[in-house]
């Protein structure tokens, strides 16, 4: 080169593209300027680092934008392009062209060469007007650090994920240990109440009591009957809430091998029961709980015991104090419970 330093001044006007048939567009004002620079067209796109790959192969830059700073260092004057080729820039994929601003620098290989590719120098008139140049050591590094900071940036992601995932593994495990202790806690209760051990625990339809023979005589033979299971549904009213009535009437079911559930209703002096197990033993249960004066020495005392519909009742999972839940609550220990 026989100067160092680019100038814009003598740049000369574009040329009009030339349409089908023998009519011909006028350049846009907005991307060519008045004296003609051809690469003053500046795109939406954002900003594009020089990678990894783009260190490979030549670039084309257009000379009177540029500035040799040292054999090794140019300098951008105005914003342009960096091209593959040197073809116009608004003629140029986007993969292919890299848009630079004013004072942005470059080091490359050595210093910006004259066109010497036929193909490259027939492209248009202006191509004598480019230099072709080769990315140095120094932006390969940089490339190669830019792409290191992108990877570190996504393993740091991807870590944060997994200990997300982590957190939530423990999660689980934790529910499941707690899931194990229930099904093992019930199946104690369930062996100490001499109910079947062998049922699904994801069946809600195994049976709750085991059934109990009896004796009838007819004409003088003996013959064994089951006792028939039942689900009934009780509304208790009086002195029922504040006087530990749920956990008197939930231990006193246990008493007689039944599952039951209690649960105070808004009112402020009414419980809604559920008992499961053998008719007899549910009938017997309830006239000992209407029949007694008080029912623990804190004064609980039901005054109206009603049967009601399994439309109005609760499942025994639904209830507030269950016959299996019971031991989990921290009640009082100083009450004395007579049912």
């Amino acid at each position: 080169m026989s100067s160092q330093k680019g100038t814009s001044k003598n740049f000369p006007i574009r040329p009009p593209v030339a349409q089908s048939g023998s009519k011909k567009k006028v350049m846009d004002a907005k991307t060519v300027s008045k004296n003609g620079k051809e690469e003053k067209k500046s795109t939406s796109s954002p900003k594009r680092h020089f990678s990894v790959s783009d260190c490979q192969g030549y670039w084309y830059i257009y000379a009177p934008h540029w500035e040799v700073r040292t054999s090794n260092l140019i300098r951008c004057l105005d914003t342009t392009f960096v091209k593959r080729t040197t073809q116009y820039s608004w003629e140029l994929p986007e993969h292919e062209k890299r848009e630079v601003h004013k004072g942005f620098e470059i080091r490359v290989s050595y210093p910006p060469k004259i066109v010497s590719d036929e193909k490259e120098k027939s492209r248009h008139k202006w191509t004598h007007l480019h230099r072709q140049i080769h990315l140095g050591d120094y932006e390969r590094c940089k490339a190669e650090l830019i792409e290191a900071k992108v990877r570190l940036m996504e393993s740091q992601r991807r870590l944060e994920r997994e200990r997300v995932d982590e957190k939530q593994l423990k999660e689980a495990k934790r529910e499941l240990a707690i899931a194990k202790a229930d099904l093992e806690r019930e199946m104690k209760e369930r062996k100490r109440l001499g109910l079947p051990l062998d049922i699904d625990p994801f069946d809600e339809s195994f049976p709750t009591g085991v059934p109990s023979s009896s004796v009838k005589v007819s004409g003088g033979v003996e013959t064994k009957t089951s006792d028939v299971m039942k689900t009934c549904y009780f509304l208790a009213r009086g002195s029922v809430q504040g006087v530990m009535f749920r956990q008197t009437l939930i231990r006193g079911a246990r008493k007689q091998n039944l599952r039951a559930g209690a649960t105070n209703l808004d009112d402020g002096r009414s419980v809604a029961i559920t008992l499961i197990g053998e008719a007899s033993k549910i009938e017997s249960f309830a006239r000992n709980i209407t029949s007694m004066k008080e029912l623990n020495s804190w004064g609980a005392k039901v005054e109206s015991w009603i049967t009601i519909d399994q439309k109005d009742g609760k499942d025994i999972s639904d209830h507030q104090v269950t016959t299996e839940n019971v031991d989990t609550f921290a009640w009082d220990t100083s009450v004395k419970m007579f049912l």
